[in-house]
């Protein structure tokens, strides 16, 4: 934030939002072979899901007639 500032942009808000998403949490493969190369490839699907609360924090920065929004997203870490 203070490269922003040194910059000239000023902030001027912040909120905070939440999201719940569905997240798989097990995976089950899936081996193919693609077409062009014919080379063996393998795609992930997800089998189990889980609902998780993602917090987002929005910082809003002006400068002059300008205005520009900085999103940071903070996602909860699987346990394991």
């Amino acid at each position: 934030m203070v490269n922003m500032e040194k910059h000239g942009w000023r902030l001027y808000d912040i909120q905070q939002q939440f999201e719940n998403r569905t997240v798989p949490t097990e995976f089950k493969a899936y081996n193919y072979t693609d077409r062009l190369t014919g080379e063996p490839k393998t795609r992930y699907y997800g089998t189990q899901h889980q609902s998780v609360v993602i917090r987002n924090v929005i910082y809003f920065w002006k400068k002059n007639q300008r205005v520009m929004a900085h999103v940071q997203e903070f996602s909860p870490t699987p346990i394991d």
